[in-house]
């Protein structure tokens, strides 16, 4: 029986605990451990633990395995702290989305004689009222270990990710972190800015009585604790910045698009630009391979738009990245 040590017992944590004691309670004895002591009663109560432990060292000190659950930020010093408690052959993995500054953090404390594989499950929910021993089932599991991961420390992260009714998949740390801030990382971004956005105007009581489900979707991310999207933005920012250039120039093109008088007309480049979305949405709701979408032709006022909306310096490297953009894709 291997002994399993869940440090974070939030979503992600207790869903494990619970999951592999439904499932798989004759194969792994867990063990659970949060800084928090409400949320490591309550994961206590509920049934994810086989065993509740109030010192971190305890936790980990036997474990064969040990599943970092807790948000990215808090991983550096835990890594540093249970780095003498390990046990020789022992693997760590992580469920946070940020493999490039995690991976970093675990070489630079962790012991030789343990394997790190940098995990995340492509799954979503907030705190351990969310958690039941379904979550994983069928769902993605990235895996970015490195070429020097130990390939029994990859077999048994393999297998414990299967066993929680995942499917792994391989993909490198560099791959991971800039789909992730696509993925993840700008809706964080664009969430609260748009959240902001209203919230900072001095008529925000009244338009918050307009506010649909459509504005409850687009903001949800802003709803998160902090803590949670700090640690998932600042692990990761160099590809975050490159995505928000990205969502800079799109906005500054739609902007263009509606300040033109024939925007409304069947054949202008908004009314394209909303088919080319809705296509791709379209697309990737039903699991159907992405077209090519290409950037309509705007009003060449479209660069003096950018440098009213983000300055002229900002715009000037964007263009760069634009047009760097536009060769690659031929």
């Amino acid at each position: 029986m291997d002994r399993i040590a869940i440090i974070g017992l939030g979503f992600i944590g207790a869903s494990i605990g619970y999951t592999l004691r439904l499932n798989h309670g004759k194969r792994y004895h867990v063990v659970g451990f949060d800084y928090d002591s409400k949320t490591q009663q309550k994961a206590d109560k509920t049934g994810a633990l086989d065993e509740s432990t109030w010192a971190l060292g305890d936790a980990v000190r036997d474990a064969d395995i040990i599943v970092i659950a807790t948000p990215a930020a808090a991983a550096k010093d835990l890594f540093a702290d249970i780095a003498n408690d390990l046990k020789p052959g022992a693997v760590v993995t992580d469920t946070t989305s940020t493999a490039g500054t995690i991976t970093g953090w675990a070489e630079e404390y962790l012991p030789n004689s343990v394997g790190f594989v940098s995990g995340h499950p492509l799954v979503s929910g907030v705190g351990i009222d969310e958690a039941n021993g379904a979550v994983f089932e069928g769902k993605r599991w990235a895996l970015a270990p490195t070429a020097t991961a130990p390939q029994d420390a990859v077999r048994r992260t393999i297998r414990l990710v299967e066993h929680l009714g995942s499917k792994p998949f391989f993909i490198s740390v560099e791959e991971h972190d800039s789909y992730v801030a696509a993925a993840t990382n700008l809706p964080i971004v664009v969430s609260n800015a748009m959240m902001l956005a209203a919230a900072r105007s001095p008529s925000w009581r009244e338009i918050g009585k307009f506010a649909t489900d459509q504005f409850g979707e687009v903001s949800s991310a802003s709803r998160f604790n902090p803590d949670i999207n700090i640690g998932s933005l600042t692990g990761n920012t160099e590809m975050t910045i490159h995505w928000i250039d990205q969502m800079i120039i799109e906005l500054a093109d739609f902007r263009v698009m509606l300040e033109d008088e024939s925007c409304a007309d069947p054949d202008s480049p908004l009314i394209e630009t909303l088919n080319d979305a809705w296509d791709a949405r379209l697309r990737w709701e039903n699991g159907i391979e992405p077209g090519v979408i290409e950037r309509p032709a705007l009003p060449t006022s479209g660069d003096m738009m950018l440098g009213v909306l983000v300055g002229h310096h900002v715009a000037e490297r964007l263009r760069g990245i634009r047009d760097r953009s536009r060769q690659q894709d031929y």
